[in-house]
């Protein structure tokens, strides 16, 4: 430590416009280690705000942004919500690029509307990036920021959080702004936000496919033109051109009733948050009643987990068909018990498990593999369709 300090050098450098300090600030970092991208907006914006005065507002407005993004959790990146907030309004950028096309973007503006517009064009800027990343806080964290009616909006950011995938983000924040200008109505929002989850779900959680770049292209135009509309007319439009693109990009019904028959509860992972996800949609359509709140459910093994024999392998215990979703106690009361057994308490808890289970005298390997065909059937069918 002694000899790192000793060998620090300190470089003052005395300049008589504060205009060039920000120059130097941004070319001297090019000889080190890298400017973030955020460093380098917050570095072009406060170059624009009065030396006394206004710069207390970039100070606020900054420091609601980071906390907003801070708050999304510690894998979010602060760079990642600059380009995703571009690229939903203006151009379609690289993380390298963003800063350079922000840099162009604001020259451009005050050339146009002269250079005492500086400062007043970076406020804009900066009041448009703190809004979004307000959206973008609720894209990340909705359980807590939406009304109760808009449930059925948070389920679909959650899911997307489950199937970890993030090219949607620009179009998910365009209709989010959107719906906040008063552009679409909920019902609109709720039914685009719908047809992404039920997209990805069967593209990237099921058959685990892989973009070229188009569906984010696809995505980031939609945004820029969702931003663009005047009228709800127009967004109307929008909105409909990318469900027609996710319909003619869905796996076929083989490919995806293939990947989705394998799908197994795995012993290893305390949540099997995608297992979980998929008992609880196609229990909407079952008209399953549960006796808690769908976020206390755990996954109960209608054939007990621990009573593997040959007949019945781990993949059959395992398959989505041999699974229901329980309370916590209820899963408790049942443990290890025999089928019959089972199948008494089943018959007290009515509407609370399938009818499919109910209604059977014996739980065999067969049945198991015929649940699932069924399930199959009615998640590309109904549930997931576009």
């Amino acid at each position: 430590m002694r000899e790192i300090i000793f060998n620090l050098k300190v470089i003052k450098i005395e300049l008589d416009d504060e205009d060039d300090a920000y120059i130097i600030f941004e070319t001297l970092n090019t000889r080190g280690q890298d400017l973030t991208l955020s460093d380098l907006i917050k570095n072009s914006i406060g170059s624009l705000f009065e030396k006394n005065g206004d710069i207390d507002v970039l100070k606020i407005l900054w420091q609601k942004i980071v906390e907003n993004i801070s708050n999304c959790g510690d894998a979010v990146k602060i760079d990642n919500f600059f380009v995703h907030s571009w690229v939903s309004r203006f151009s379609a950028v690289t993380k390298q690029k963003a800063f350079k096309a922000f840099k162009s973007k604001l020259r451009d503006g005050i050339i146009a509307a002269g250079e005492s517009s500086g400062r007043s064009i970076a406020l804009s800027h900066l009041k448009a990036f703190d809004k979004d990343s307000e959206r973008y806080f609720r894209i990340y964290r909705p359980d807590t920021l939406f009304k109760k009616y808009q449930y059925v909006l948070a389920d679909s950011l959650r899911a997307m959080r489950i199937f970890n995938v993030e090219q949607q983000i620009p179009y998910v924040l365009s209709l989010l702004r959107s719906f906040d200008e008063g552009k679409i109505a909920y019902k609109t929002l709720r039914k685009a936000m719908r047809s992404v989850e039920n997209f990805h779900f069967q593209f990237n959680a099921i058959t685990s496919q892989r973009s070229s770049g188009s569906i984010a292209s696809m995505y980031g135009r939609a945004a820029r033109n969702l931003y663009e509309a005047e009228s709800s007319d127009a967004a109307g439009i929008v909105i409909e051109s990318v469900k027609n693109e996710l319909r003619e990009r869905i796996p076929s019904k083989e490919e995806f009733a293939l990947h989705f028959r394998s799908i197994q509860y795995n012993k290893m992972i305390k949540s099997n948050s995608l297992v979980k996800y998929i008992l609880l949609k196609l229990s909407y359509i079952e008209n399953i009643l549960f006796d808690v709140n769908v976020d206390r459910l755990t996954i109960e093994h209608v054939h007990a987990q621990s009573n593997f024999s040959e007949t019945w392998p781990d993949n059959i215990i395992n398959s989505l068909g041999n699974l229901i979703l329980l309370s916590e106690e209820r899963n408790k009361i049942l443990s290890n018990k025999s089928f019959p057994q089972k199948k008494q308490i089943f018959n007290d808890w009515g509407n609370a498990v399938p009818s499919f289970v109910v209604e059977k005298s014996d739980w065999t390997p067969e049945d198991v593999i015929s649940r699932v065909n069924i399930m199959t059937d009615i998640a590309y069918n109904r549930v997931w369709k576009i």
